[in-house]
């Protein structure tokens, strides 16, 4: 029985940090403002590229990286 419990300890510790990964999107507004956000499709912003990033960091250089997003370009008025 102590046995079993352990092992169910340790998987949750196993489990809990995959849970907790967040991912980060490239979105647009209907502005042609971009952003980085936490979330994929909020149903306001339209998702640029097609991957999540691990970190906000790797987001925001796809956000510089990405055509949809430089400044001064497509935007709308």
């Amino acid at each position: 029985m102590k046995i079993s419990l352990v092992v169910a300890g340790f998987m949750a510790l196993l489990v809990c940090p995959a849970l907790a990964a967040e991912e980060f999107f490239v979105v647009q507004n209907e502005k042609g403002n971009c952003k980085v956000s936490n979330k994929k499709d909020d149903g306001e912003n339209k998702l640029i590229g097609t991957a999540g990033y691990a970190t906000a960091e790797e987001a925001k250089a796809a956000k510089a990286a990405a055509p949809e997003c430089k400044e001064g370009k497509n935007k709308k008025k």
